[in-house]
């Protein structure tokens, strides 16, 4: 059974923290709930440290154990659908609603500037051979 360390990276503002709770979404369980579209059963991953409801985190290694030996680029790949854009989108809109409360927020040119950054990104994810960045990145084999 092989072991996976996966990087992660998140806005907490919808979570009630790293910890897998019972009636609340957590980043744990959102990423079980993800790792069980792939191979279906339980999944539980390990984490190194948590955060509480509504903190942010990048750069935090957790691992989880599969039953199939996936590639790291297909296992990546494979992940992508349940990358939790919709989070992401969700976290920018409750910021944004917070940044109303504190200041007077308009479409001035850093917004024009966010949104065409938005626009560049996803036309450049879909142009961009992620295979050949992620093969680049990779060790080198020695023979």
């Amino acid at each position: 059974m092989p072991r996976f360390a996966l990087l992660v990276e998140y806005l907490g503002a919808p979570f009630a923290g790293w910890q897998r709770q019972r009636d609340q979404p957590s980043v744990q369980g959102a990423i079980e709930a993800a790792l069980a579209k792939l191979e279906p059963g339980a999944h539980t991953i390990a984490a190194a440290g948590r955060t509480d409801a509504g903190v942010h985190a990048t750069g935090q290694v957790a691992h989880c154990d599969l039953q199939r030996d996936w590639d790291p680029f297909s296992l990546s790949e494979a992940l992508r659908p349940w990358s939790m854009a919709e989070i992401f989108a969700i976290g920018c809109a409750v910021a944004l609603v917070k940044v109303v409360d504190l200041a007077d927020v308009s479409f001035g040119p850093g917004f024009w500037m966010f949104a065409c950054l938005v626009v560049l990104v996803v036309v450049q994810d879909n142009f961009m051979c992620r295979w050949s960045v992620w093969n680049s990145l990779s060790p080198q084999k020695q023979s």
